[in-house]
């Protein structure tokens, strides 16, 4: 059967483990505060975010929350996003529906530097559209409202954001184990 599939990319296809882990250990660099990030992903896998994180560390919610919004700032800047690579599995979930039209479905808030690192990476021409849709809390409908535009009949993803994405715009939804969630937290269990 053909139809339209859509792949979401950060955690699906485009592998940014290190950035994060980059970026959070810059601004406690910057701010001298020493503690262990080496967890950081696991914890994350586990539904929870940056914050939690930090609170777990023994840092105050106040600080956790100012540093969240200096890696909110740089998540997306262009030294940072240059650390990604493509899964090793990428190429074989990509080919394993190209007898579909696929779209990449993804949260951002820099298009520009996504559309030049998915060139970059290499899988540009796979992508019939790439829909960059704000991050926040209202993602989830946006993507929803794409996959609804786009008559998707499948997202594959790593989020809850994703499943719950799929959800509302009432296409199937494939779990990706190696992304930011596990399948529990993705799936909202």
């Amino acid at each position: 059967m053909t139809g339209v599939v859509a792949f979401d990319w950060d955690g699906t296809l485009c592998d940014s483990r290190e950035r994060h882990k980059v970026v959070l250990g810059d601004i406690l660099k910057d701010r001298n505060i020493r503690i262990d990030t080496s967890d950081l992903i696991e914890f994350k896998r586990s539904g929870k975010n940056n914050i939690a994180f930090l609170m777990s560390k023994g840092l105050s919610e106040e600080i956790a929350g100012q540093i969240q919004k200096d890696w909110i700032e740089h998540i997306e800047d262009q030294k940072y996003l240059d650390l990604d690579v493509l899964y090793p599995e990428a190429l074989s979930r990509i080919k394993a529906c190209s007898d579909n039209d696929l779209i990449l479905v993804t949260a951002r808030k820099n298009t520009k530097a996504l559309r030049k690192q998915v060139k970059d990476l290499g899988v540009n021409q796979f992508f019939k559209q790439i829909c960059v849709v704000s991050t926040g809390k209202f993602a989830a409908k946006k993507k929803a409202e794409v996959l609804k535009r786009c008559h998707a009949h499948l997202m594959i993803g790593d989020t809850h954001t994703d499943f719950k994405a799929a959800q509302i715009a009432g296409v199937e939804f494939q779990f990706v184990e190696d992304g930011f969630h596990n399948k529990k937290t993705a799936e909202g269990e």
